[in-house]
């Protein structure tokens, strides 16, 4: 058994269970640096204590933390903090004013700090006499990029051309502690600044950088259509985003997760199926480098000890990081081949659980691989990293592995179709993934995490936040040196503590996952308790659903078909009883709400409670406006979990009729697209790759009315919407 601590992984896996109700996650550790000296008090009583100090050639993403210091402190309290730009050789002026220096400059040097010296994205929040030192690596190579634009968000390609995000980490690091911001879905729809009166941060001792050294969520799709500008395919077109829209969304996504510290892509030694051209490269002259074909469905890899495959693969040599790629195929391998079998040795079946028995072999090959990678790594310089999955069939840790060593990297890769692959998943499945894990980590290689299961659940309210927490910290703490996701598919109005989740722990792994998920719902206000219980409500669904769900017919890959059988995941009927949670919020806020009017009506209220932000006219105050906001956008992800629970049970019955929820569907889509509530591209790509719209009636056809999200839930936003009445009846 896998040993953590003084616990086997089954003993750790059982205390953690969702047995009942939720559980606190594994703790491994306190990453936050010792904090040293008195508090700064940035401001306080409607005055700034404080001022920006910040060099007059900063680099536009040093330019960037420094505007994003000044508005959100502003968004907070009302407060603009002055900002002085300095000269290579000036000192700042004299001032009452303690300052904040905003990335490098010289007079640092003066003052021991060179921040040149630090790695890509740490950085320094201390304390430097009377002033506060914010100030990461700025890169030495030259920047190329745009300027910042007068917009919200910066182009980006200020968030994609760069590695050096020390200043930019830094600054949100510091909003985060004294102002309490955060971001829980793309768009400023989903920042989160409260009102406060005092606003103070603590410098620390040391260098922070974070704990991964990579943190990375793939979206190939939607990075190339929305930042690459290359054009979706034209079937997508009726449902997926506008292109202005899309722009919008990409834009969104790239700084929402900067703001969560994504990023370290340069320093993943990134494995890629580096053989799957090599049969139609080679296939001629080297035929007996290859597995002859194996039973169908399975990739027809290498024959690894084949004479000369280490050889020419060394011979290519690696690429310009010093990463050489020995990924084999994309698919589970079998086959056949004189003397391919000539590693496996006496490689015993690895002891399954059935959840997963039926698809990480046999055969099982992970002895096999793990000779080759030996020997390449033996042929290879000390400077270069063997990269290479652990996947499919060699995903389970082999029985008498060689010492592999740090020189090379694997990436662990639960996938294979069975249970393994997404959360929830068996308590016997959770044990056994750790058990391969280290398994693995006793080779000496070095490990990365790259899980697939986002790809799962659709549009839907799919969630298992609480049992992710459960694994996650366990395999940073025995070793993890980064992640990847794949891939982000960006259902934020009905997975957001789930996917919140994830990326706060992407950013610091040993974090309370209940306090993180607090976080979450206290953006909520007055309705922060239903919209836990609204969420808790699909936890414990899913969980409880999980069995059920793996006898589901899906037409083929799941991660890739879930629409198809979307309404039979979570049927209609178990969407109207979840939404009558957010109907408990709706009315928690309202309440909160008219109470406030009341109040302010009295004239008992005119400044934000606590603090000395006026309210100006309103007569609710700024926190329940924010609440209602936010919960407008659950609520209208709640709506689009139906039409497409519709749309999915209209197209699975013989002689359905999608019309209606089709035209539905893509009118609620251009109503709401500029509000992110889900990533429409990513969506629309997958239904239309597996659903064909061409027979049935079209639906109804709707008046040139302007977009608008209010059209789907009336409220103080209600106008005429009779024209809309086929597809209420639908909702409703």
């Amino acid at each position: 058994m896998l040993r953590l601590g003084n616990a086997t992984a089954g003993t750790l896996i059982a205390s953690t269970l969702l047995v009942g109700g939720p559980s606190a996650p594994v703790q491994a550790g306190d990453t936050v640096a010792s904090q040293a000296g008195s508090p700064m008090v940035l401001m306080e009583e409607g005055e700034p204590r404080v001022r920006v100090l910040l060099q007059t050639q900063a680099p536009p993403i040093t330019e960037f933390a420094a505007r994003e210091l000044i508005r959100l402190v502003e968004k907070s309290s009302g407060v603009v903090l002055p900002l002085e730009r300095l000269g290579p050789r000036s000192s700042p002026s004299p001032s009452p004013l303690p300052g904040i220096w905003v990335g490098r400059h010289p007079q640092m040097a003066a003052r021991g700090l060179d921040p040149d010296t630090l790695p890509p994205e740490a950085f320094w929040l201390k304390r430097q006499g009377g002033d506060l030192v914010v100030a990461g690596n700025e890169g030495t190579r030259g920047w190329e990029g745009p300027e910042v634009g007068p917009s919200l968000f910066p182009k980006t390609a200020l968030l994609l051309h760069h590695d050096y995000f020390g200043t930019l980490f830094g600054v949100y690091a510091l909003l985060r502690e004294s102002a309490g911001v955060t971001w829980l879905w793309p768009g400023e729809g989903g920042e989160v600044v409260p009102r406060r009166g005092r606003l103070q941060v603590t410098p620390r001792e040391g260098v922070e950088s974070p704990v991964l050294r990579f943190r990375m969520l793939g979206r190939a799709r939607t990075y190339r259509w929305s930042v690459l500008g290359e054009a979706p395919p034209p079937r997508m077109r009726p449902l997926g985003f506008s292109p202005e829209a899309r722009v919008s969304y990409g834009e969104a996504l790239e700084l929402f997760l900067k703001r969560h510290g994504v990023g370290g892509e340069a320093r993943r030694p990134s494995p890629g199926h580096r053989f799957q051209d090599w049969r139609e490269r080679f296939g001629g002259s080297r035929s007996h480098w290859f597995l002859h074909p194996g039973e169908q469905g399975w990739a027809a890899g290498m024959c690894l000890p084949a004479p000369g495959l280490v050889e020419a693969l060394v011979a290519e040599g690696p690429d310009w990081r010093g990463v050489l790629d020995v990924s084999e195929v994309d698919g589970p391998v079998a086959g056949t081949g004189p003397g391919c079998q000539e590693w496996d040795g006496g490689h015993v079946a690895p002891l399954h659980p059935p959840e997963v028995a039926a698809y990480y072999g046999p055969p099982w090959l992970s002895q096999r691989y793990a000779t080759f990678w030996a020997r390449v790594a033996a042929r290879t310089p000390p400077s270069v990293t063997v990269s290479t999955f652990l996947y499919m069939n060699y995903l389970p840790a082999p029985p008498d592995p060689p010492a592999l060593g740090s020189r090379v990297y694997g990436e662990f890769v639960p996938f294979a179709g069975g249970d393994a692959d997404f959360f929830p998943m068996s308590h016997a499945t959770l044990g056994w993934l750790l058990e391969q894990w280290e398994g693995w980590a006793a080779t000496g290689m070095r490990l990365g995490y790259r899980p697939n299961h986002l790809h799962d659940g659709y549009s839907l309210p799919w969630i298992a936040p609480r049992q992710f927490a459960q694994l996650f910290p366990v395999l940073v703490e025995r070793g993890m040196e980064g992640a990847y996701f794949d891939s982000l598919t960006g259902q934020w109005g009905t997975q957001g503590p789930w996917l919140y989740l994830q990326l706060r722990l992407l950013q610091e792994p040993f974090q309370d996952a209940e306090g993180v998920l607090e976080e979450f719902y206290s953006a909520f206000g007055p309705a922060a308790r239903q919209v836990e219980a609204y969420f808790y409500f699909w936890e414990r669904f899913t969980e409880g659903s999980r069995e059920r769900v793996a006898e589901v017919d899906f037409g083929g890959n799941r991660w890739d078909r879930f629409q198809v059988a979307a309404h039979q995941v979570i049927p209609r009927d178990v969407l109207l009883q979840g939404g009558a949670f957010l109907t408990l919020a709706e009315a928690a806020v309202e309440a909160e709400a008219g109470a406030a009017a009341r109040t302010a009506a009295a004239g008992t209220v005119g400044r934000a409670a606590g603090t000395t932000v006026p309210m100006g006219d309103a007569p609710v105050l700024h926190e329940i406006l924010q609440a209602r906001s936010r919960l407008f956008f659950l609520r209208l992800g709640w709506i689009h979990a139906l039409l497409t629970v519709e749309l999915s049970r209209e197209m699975a019955v013989a002689g359905g009729d999608p019309g209606l929820a089709m035209a539905c569907l893509k009118r609620f889509r251009a109503d709401t697209e500029a509000l992110f509530v889900a990533d429409f591209d990513t969506l629309a790509d997958k239904e239309t790759r597996h659903w064909s719209f061409t027979s049935g009636r079209e639906g109804p056809t709707f008046p040139s009315v302007p977009p608008s999200p209010h059209h789907w839930w009336g409220g103080s936003h209600s106008t005429d919407r009779s024209w809309l009445q086929p597809c209420l009846e639908l909702l409703h």
